[in-house]
């Protein structure tokens, strides 16, 4: 049985990430975490090589959901005065 290596800490080049990259428990791969502003998104990868790729959706996701948690299209109580 493969034993997975401990997370490799990297601080991204923008301020305020964080990205972590743990290899899979079977070895087969990686688990790549980006944490921005209190947002955190993951995804997996099978080889390190596209681990940039990776981070690139990540932030579009993380930027998507931060986008759409401060949006002002949330809708308006109303009120029955009837």
């Amino acid at each position: 049985m493969a034993v997975a290596s401990p997370p490799v800490q990297l601080m991204a080049d923008r301020t305020g990430e964080q990205v972590t990259i743990t290899e899979t428990a079977d070895g087969l791969g990686y688990t790549v975490t980006l944490a921005v502003d209190g947002f955190t998104a993951s995804t997996f990868t099978s080889s390190h090589h596209l681990v940039e790729d990776k981070l690139a959706q990540l932030r579009a996701a993380i930027a998507a959901e931060a986008a759409a948690a401060y949006s002002d299209d949330t809708p308006t109580p109303t009120t029955n005065d009837a």
